[in-house]
């Protein structure tokens, strides 16, 4: 009788070339996955030097594409790749991300930190449901990486474009949060105070003071944005939810409206109102059928 081998987990990571995100591909890697490197810097410089630190097998467990996040089909692709090289895909992590200040490069910002999470999160949910036909055979993780400035624009009011982005992938993770019960699919995201890493020049440590003092939000390392990854896979009641990476807490899971402030603007849960369970139910059944829905579809 022969014994059908298991096939390692498998995760995408965008901008994983250096910085938090090299820290996201080590960690899984460590732990045993098989993962695909997306950056528009050539991958193969990073991979070399991955394979260099941890050693052992990882060569045969890592895999790169170099290619923009905000072209769909290269994603594709390269997602398409991932998963025929390696037999499965189990995580999508959309890490790239860019951040200048005020005004400057406002549509590549958007385009990065908020255009192509939206897209290349669509593509993977349609990718594993069939475009939502059915639910995922199996169990699907979209980790999208987003920040402190999503919830308070805090040492981030020198870049409004680059707050506005982290406060859309906030909001698109939590609306995201029926994904889990009807198709099998999580959607959560990682919202981080300032990581010092080479990508942000490495914090001086007269910077690293100020960020630490009053009312600021801190400094953490890569690997602390890693630890909350981890808490997610490991973690499969997490859905829709937002973790916090910061040093007086660690990770947090910060819950939406724990206080009920805006109650009065109405309650529009997937799990209590029966009103929005239909028309989900409606919309998902449109989408099958290959019509475009908005609200005078509903």
């Amino acid at each position: 009788m022969s014994i059908e081998k298991v096939l390692p987990p498998v995760a995408l990571v965008t901008g994983a070339a250096r910085g938090i995100g090299r820290a996201y591909v080590i960690t899984l890697l460590k732990k045993g996955w098989c993962v695909a490197l997306i950056d528009l810097m050539n991958t193969d410089k990073a991979i070399r030097e991955i394979v260099q630190q941890l050693k052992g097998d990882v060569q045969d467990r890592i895999l790169g594409f170099t290619c923009d996040v905000t072209v769909t089909t290269q994603v594709k692709d390269a997602m398409i790749k991932t998963k025929s090289h390696f037999g499965r895909l189990d995580l999508l992590l959309n890490n790239a991300a860019i951040y200048h200040i005020l005004f400057s490069h406002l549509e590549r910002t958007v385009a990065v930190n908020l255009t192509a999470v939206i897209k290349n999160t669509e593509l993977a949910v349609k990718m594993v449901t069939d475009s939502f036909k059915k639910p995922s055979e199996t169990p699907f993780l979209i980790v999208n990486i987003a920040s402190c400035a999503g919830f308070i624009p805090v040492d981030a009011d020198m870049a409004p474009v680059y707050a506005a982005t982290k406060f859309g992938v906030i909001g698109l993770t939590r609306s995201l949060k029926f994904l889990a019960p009807k198709f099998n699919v999580r959607v959560n995201c990682i919202c981080p105070v300032t990581v010092d890493t080479q990508v942000t020049g490495d914090i001086d440590e007269e910077t690293k003071r100020y960020l630490s003092g009053e009312n600021r939000g801190g400094v953490i390392k890569p690997e602390a944005c890693a630890e909350a990854l981890l808490r997610i896979i490991e973690d499969s009641s997490l859905a829709g939810e937002a973790v916090v990476v910061h040093p007086s807490v660690g990770t947090k899971v910060e819950p939406l409206d724990p206080f009920g402030q805006f109650d009065y603007l109405g309650k529009w849960s997937f799990y209590k109102s029966k009103q929005t369970e239909r028309f989900l139910d409606l919309a998902v059944q449109k989408v099958k059928s290959g019509a475009e829905i908005g609200w005078s579809c509903l």
